[in-house]
This record gives C-alpha cells, sequence and structure tokens, in this order.
C-alpha cells in the first residue's frame, strides 16, 4: 500500500469517526514518544533510510502526529482514536495499531481546539535533480465545520474555560455529601 492510499484509508475513517461529533478531546501524551512509536512501529524493511532519514520520517507528517495524532472522540463512554481502523496492509497495520494502544492507556485531559478547517500539509512537491516535479503526499485531514473554533478567544483561553467547568463539577460532585442530597429530596 503506498503513503497516499494509507492516508485515503485515515481520512475515511476520519470522516467516519467524527461524522455525528461535536467536539473532540485530546489524550495527554508525550509527543516525541509518540513520534518515534510511530516511526518505529512499522516493520523491518517497510521505513528504511531514504536519503537522510527514514522514509515515512518528514516534518509535514511529525507536525500532524505530534499536533493532531492525539485526538480522540468519546462515543457512549468509549474513546476512539484516529488510529481505530483496519488498514488491510502489513506496513500500516502495525503503526495503527501501535499508536491506538498507546493513546487508548493514557487520559483524555482536555478539549481539543483548531481555529482552522485544514489540519496537516496535503502535498508539497520537491523538484528533482533531473528537473522532474516529484509529488510528497503527507497525513491531512479537513475539519467539519461544527469542529473548527471561529470563537475569537484564544485555544488557551477556550481550554481553560472547559476545565474550569470541569473541574468545579467534579469538585461539587466530590464534596456534596449524602445528606445533602437527601435534604434535597425531601424538598423537592
Amino acid at each position: 500500500m503506498k503513503f497516499s492510499e494509507f492516508k485515503k484509508v485515515f481520512q475515511d475513517n476520519f470522516e467516519s469517526l467524527t461524522k455525528e461529533v461535536t467536539q473532540l478531546f485530546e489524550i495527554e501524551i508525550d509527543k516525541e514518544e509518540f513520534w518515534n512509536l510511530y516511526l518505529d512501529s512499522f516493520p523491518p524493511g517497510t521505513n528504511e533510510v531514504y536519503r537522510e532519514r527514514r522514509e515515512f520520517d518528514c516534518s509535514c507528517c511529525r507536525h500532524f502526529v505530534k499536533s493532531f495524532g492525539n485526538a480522540v472522540v468519546i462515543k457512549n463512554n468509549e474513546v476512539h482514536t484516529l488510529w481505530d481502523f483496519e488498514t488491510g496492509d502489513g506496513t500500516f497495520q502495525p503503526v495503527v495499531n501501535a499508536l491506538s494502544q498507546y493513546l487508548k492507556s493514557k487520559p483524555v485531559v482536555d478539549i481539543f481546539v483548531n481555529k482552522h478547517k485544514g489540519v496537516g500539509t496535503n502535498q508539497n512537491y520537491e523538484q528533482a535533480e533531473d528537473g522532474k516535479s516529484v509529488k510528497w503526499e503527507h497525513f491531512y485531514v479537513l475539519l467539519p465545520d461544527r469542529l473548527v473554533d471561529h470563537d475569537t478567544r484564544s485555544i488557551g483561553d477556550l481550554k481553560g474555560a472547559s476545565r474550569d467547568i470541569r473541574n468545579v463539577f467534579k469538585r461539587s460532585l466530590d464534596e456534596i455529601t449524602e445528606e445533602s442530597v437527601l435534604s434535597l429530596k425531601e424538598v423537592g
């Protein structure tokens, strides 16, 4: 399977996964560790050195995996990662399995907020030594409009407000006593 075919399967999975979703969430990860897991999960002989780095080690894909690869969907109290899909391929399936397993072992820590519709770099071109143009494919998805934040507040402010709501709610649940609940039941 070529990377362009893998990317298409990834994009189709993303579209299906986010079809009825109004919010993405983030898993707490070590971004460098996650990127290295991506590179190191390719089976032997499938991610060999090309020029100076391994074939699938490019700065565009690294940025995508580190900044968006930990986004997840929560449906029916179950975490679904972007990497939960079948490739039908021996080269990429071990990679998506490893990334999915890694993410599912970590906690959800925040909402995912993005101000732009496109995430990643779809493709770019390089002029080869013979003068011909070489097309390079990269990870890229288009977010549905409902997942693009148009609020004028910063991403940090939006995440902070969401965390504050969560923390107040959790504190209320932690601190409410059974006696208080029973007294409310009697009043009602």
